[in-house]
């Protein structure tokens, strides 16, 4: 048997063998390493990072940050890790921060984080191999929602509206401000005090509100005005009058429409004294006797100032 040199380009490929008249031909050993070329020591450290899995530990905030906690990965699959953040599930427009070392699992979130918003939490890991920066998958979503920050002058009251918004509700958008709406208007509703107020009347109402447990339709109104602040809405507390009679209410400025919001809970107000005239004003409204007023465009009211 007499070995031979396959032509120029192919002698790491083959070995040519002439046994008699029959020519075979094998795969040399330097084919055979080469045979799943795509796992090239630089494939396979790029394969293995990303392939990595990062995962998120644990969230935390406060009013103005997010702590991101994570798990560490070994140095043969990161450099170090990036993380992103938005106010929607999409990440459109988020903002990502880089942490440049392998052996740290920590980040703290502050540019752009705003009080009692909800914001969804990536991670992933990054390894530079040769010239090119290689990318972990990201890993799956966690939400953290930062701590309310009121600003209504009265550093007392402030401390209850965050209060009730981080520990009764919770959610933030549209969805915690029906939930703020609905909790305004189950609590008991009484006519004591119920003429016109004066003066910065949407934060003594508040407080008065909230140190009763129940109120007028003023100071309904006004908790409810400060907690929808508190959560980012342009909301104003107003004293004006529906057919005829004084009444206050909140008006809530969505893309340039305002709305009106009354959290006047019907069940509650038929029960109290004034229950025929509660009812005439239910009738007048077209609600049903469980519902209150919410998020209706003003024009579509019969809600007026008073002069």
């Amino acid at each position: 048997m007499k070995n031979l040199k396959a032509r120029k380009g192919m002698a790491a490929l083959v070995t040519i063998a002439l046994v008699g008249s029959t020519m075979a031909l094998a795969p040399s050993a330097a084919y055979a390493a080469d045979k799943g070329s795509d796992q090239t020591p630089k494939n396979a450290s790029m394969a293995k990072v990303q392939k990595a899995k990062t995962k998120i530990s644990k969230l935390s905030s406060d009013q103005k940050s997010i702590t991101v906690k994570w798990k560490k990965l070994s140095s043969s699959k990161a450099d170090g890790y990036q993380v992103r953040y938005a106010a929607n599930s999409t990440f459109k427009k988020a903002k990502t921060v880089k942490v440049k070392k392998a052996s740290t699992a920590k980040a703290v979130l502050k540019k752009g984080v705003k009080p009692f918003t909800t914001y969804y939490v990536q991670v992933r890991a990054y390894k530079k191999v040769g010239k090119k920066t290689v990318y972990s998958q990201w890993s799956a979503t966690k939400t953290a929602t930062t701590k309310a920050k009121a600003n209504t002058g009265d550093k007392k009251l402030d401390k209850k509206i965050n209060s009730i918004l981080d520990k009764k509700i919770k959610k933030t958008g549209d969805a915690g401000l029906k939930k703020a709406f609905d909790y305004v208007a189950k609590l008991p509703y009484g006519t004591k005090g119920a003429t016109k107020p004066k003066g910065k009347w949407a934060v003594t109402g508040a407080k008065k509100m909230i140190a009763n447990k129940g109120g007028n339709c003023y100071e309904s109104a006004a908790l409810f005005c400060q907690l929808a602040k508190a959560m980012g809405y342009n909301a104003k507390a107003v004293a004006g009058k529906t057919s005829g009679r004084p009444h206050g209410w909140v008006e809530i400025k969505v893309s340039g429409t305002w709305y009106v919001c009354d959290p006047n809970n019907t069940t509650t107000l038929l029960k109290s004294p004034n229950s025929k005239i509660a009812k005439q004003i239910v009738e007048e409204k077209g609600l049903a006797l469980d519902s209150c007023l919410f998020m209706q465009p003003k024009s579509d009211t019969l809600f007026v100032y008073s002069k």
